[in-house]
């Protein structure tokens, strides 16, 4: 049997750019980070939401365990709060560490909020640490104590608030706290979050969705009981025309007393 060889041009082939060798992708860590969806809803739904990545790409480093015998008082701190030793945070403050000085690109309270350590959170900031401080993507320790469902989450956002955190601040991708509690599910912090801003409760992100479109696409149902009671119509109403737009209707043919009839 005569042999057929098939040559293709490698000219004409694109190869595609080799892989990050040094540190996994903002979308490995949202996918690593987030549960598997309970609900699922029509294709060109899911282009309308961007990656939450505003906490993902400080996730690895705030969660890494450093060296505890770093001469670095400040380095041992963040140490400490990684793996949740109070007594260290508090000798670490007392040997001159410094409170927002990031370590691997989180602030010390950024950490404790984002691990949802709410001792250490009252320790750092009864030294003075800046409840408003942010990340190199606009994230503040806010927005990390809103990205978890703990109890100690919801502590940490609690004293944030307390100690003058901005509810109103918006990350690089205009998230908001109160989006990214929605996201996560974490209703009792999205009861809270309302409270201290409850205009922001229409607000977008740069995806476009409010936080009541963002925890329905969750899959979040206790965060979006929460903020159906406290939603306008127009954010019903929004939510009317993404559906029908995930039909394939158009947006212009709701009638607009729709809402009404809800």
């Amino acid at each position: 049997m005569q042999r057929v060889s098939v040559r293709t041009s490698k000219a004409n082939v694109p190869l595609p750019p080799p892989p990050a060798a040094d540190a996994p992708t903002c979308a490995d860590a949202h996918r690593r980070q987030q549960p598997a969806a309970t609900t699922s809803g029509p294709a060109i739904l899911s282009q309308l939401l961007p990656p939450c990545a505003h906490t993902a790409a400080l996730s690895y480093t705030c969660t890494q365990v450093l060296n505890v015998s770093e001469a670095d008082p400040t380095v041992r701190m963040h140490a400490a709060i990684t793996s949740g030793d109070t007594a260290s945070v508090a000798a670490c403050l007392a040997a001159g560490a410094a409170a927002d000085r990031p370590v691997q690109g989180c602030s010390a309270l950024f950490r404790a909020c984002k691990l949802g350590h709410a001792p250490s959170a009252r320790l750092l900031l009864s030294a003075g640490a800046d409840p408003n401080w942010r990340s190199s993507d606009g994230t503040t320790p806010l927005h990390a104590a809103a990205s978890g469902r703990s109890p100690g989450h919801h502590d940490c956002a609690v004293l944030l608030l307390a100690a003058g955190a901005d509810a109103c601040a918006t990350d690089r991708g205009l998230w908001l706290p109160l989006h990214t509690a929605a996201h996560h599910g974490n209703a009792a912090t999205v009861q809270l979050l309302l409270a201290a801003a409850p205009h922001t409760v229409l607000a977008q992100h740069g995806g476009g969705l409010t936080s009541l479109h963002q925890s329905a696409f969750s899959g979040r149902a206790a965060a979006a009981r929460v903020l159906v009671a406290d939603a306008p119509e127009a954010a019903l109403m929004r939510w009317v025309q993404l559906l029908l737009l995930g039909l394939g209707c158009e947006c212009q043919k709701v009638p607009s007393s729709l809402p009404a009839a809800l």
